[in-house]
């Protein structure tokens, strides 16, 4: 089980592909904007603010057909 440190929207999308089942994705603080995957893991791919005292922000989440993902300590900041 690895853990992948970014800190951009395109080193989360590099990290995706890369990530294997019980790997841990760690977000640096900041705007990520719209996250959408479709990956399918046989077991959790973590994504994970580095800090959960100043989280990552989406302001936007698609999981079509996503399986296994796994959210801790990130800010979704959306509008209805």
């Amino acid at each position: 089980m690895a853990t992948i440190t970014v800190s951009s929207a395109s080193g989360l999308a590099t990290a995706m592909t890369q990530a294997k089942a019980g790997d841990t994705i760690l977000l640096a603080s900041g705007n990520y904007g719209a996250f959408s995957t479709g990956n399918d893991y046989s077991s959790a791919v973590t994504i994970k603010s580095a800090d959960a005292g100043s989280p990552a922000i989406f302001s936007s989440v698609s999981l079509n057909g996503a399986t296994g993902i796994t959210f801790d300590s990130i800010k979704f900041d959306y509008k209805f």
